[in-house]
């Protein structure tokens, strides 16, 4: 069975360089060098492992960095566009326009209530004998025609 530390030593990559010359058993193996390197092996891993959690969370900051960067540019140039077009805005005209619009709403009511006044028209009319009269008159102007 061959010992993982040295398949990893053989690595080339860049992170076992230093370890690479530690990790070479030596010619004269013995049984309990043989015993411990499964148990370096998963050392090995666990710090890889630790290694690499921390180069995600470190991406991880720097794209939350970027994607704040983006977004203060985003709001700066949203303020600039809310500025220039608060200068186009007076409080005064909007002041102006919804006192205009107050006094239309007033004339309105003014006409309606006028349109809507009772010109002496008795309250207690007999509804039935004012539709009895059209009927009559109605029956009246068809015998005419006739």
């Amino acid at each position: 069975m061959k010992c993982p530390q040295r398949a990893a030593a053989t690595s080339s990559s860049p992170l076992f360089a230093v370890a690479r010359r530690s990790m070479l058993p030596s010619t004269n193996v013995t049984s309990q060098h043989l015993k411990g390197c499964p148990r370096r092996y998963e050392g090995q891993r666990d710090i890889l492992s630790n290694q690499t959690y921390n180069l995600d969370q470190l991406a991880f900051a720097s794209d939350r960095i970027k994607d704040a960067q983006h977004t203060m540019t985003a709001m700066k140039a949203a303020n600039t566009e809310l500025k220039g077009m608060m200068k186009t805005v007076r409080i005064e005209d909007i002041d102006s326009m919804q006192d205009e619009t107050m006094d239309v709403m007033d004339v309105s009511s003014e006409i309606q209530e006028t349109l809507g006044r009772n010109y002496n028209v008795p309250d207690d009319i007999d509804e039935e004998g004012l539709i009895c009269s059209w009927l009559f008159l109605d029956d009246s102007n068809t015998r005419r025609m006739n």
